[in-house]
């Protein structure tokens, strides 16, 4: 029967059916691309919107953990100026023992000075200087000295005992304990 169609009516049909050959299937495409589309669509945007949560919890998880670093700084600190806190008090303060010669000086003795240092270990030997009205004062000042528990040792120099009245003295103390107890 297409033989009995002219050249030109044949070219023409032919011309038309694949016009409607590729329209159909370019049809079908479109609805498999938006049927793809709508089964995929929800899938995404789950996907999406989880991927957003947990990238807001991490932030969240870094800026918690940045807190707690400076935190824990803060905290390092705090410990370090606690441990001198602590270690200040269980040193021997120069009050103390200041404190112990004043409840030692007598009426005969006037102290003028007093010379501290401290050392790592705790106090070096502290000297204490003044007048003395006679060699008795000075020798009874130096045996209460040695009787105070926080001195160990005294050194008063023999050239102190020279003179019979105002006698100027310079007495060297050794400190028992360079720590009290806590």
């Amino acid at each position: 029967m297409i033989n009995l169609i002219s050249p030109d009516a044949r070219r023409r049909i032919t011309t038309e059916y694949w016009v409607r050959v590729i329209t159909v299937w370019l049809f079908l495409l479109t609805v498999a691309a938006m049927l793809a589309g709508a089964f995929l669509l929800p899938p995404y945007m789950l996907v999406t919107s989880q991927v957003r949560s947990f990238v807001a919890e991490a932030e969240a998880a870094k800026a918690l953990v940045a807190n707690g670093d400076g935190t824990a700084r803060a905290l390092i600190i705090a410990s370090d100026q606690a441990r001198l806190l602590i270690d200040a008090e269980r040193t021997l303060r120069f009050t103390a023992i200041i404190d112990e010669l004043v409840q030692v000086v007598d009426e005969g003795i006037v102290v003028r000075e007093y010379n501290f240092l401290r050392t790592a270990s705790g106090v070096a030997p502290v000297q204490v200087g003044g007048v003395a009205e006679t060699r008795q004062s000075l020798a009874a000042f130096r045996d209460a000295l040695l009787a105070q528990p926080l001195v160990t040792a005294v050194d008063l120099p023999i050239s102190s005992f020279a003179k019979d009245r105002d006698i100027q003295f310079l007495i060297t103390l050794t400190i028992a304990s360079s720590t009290s107890k806590p």
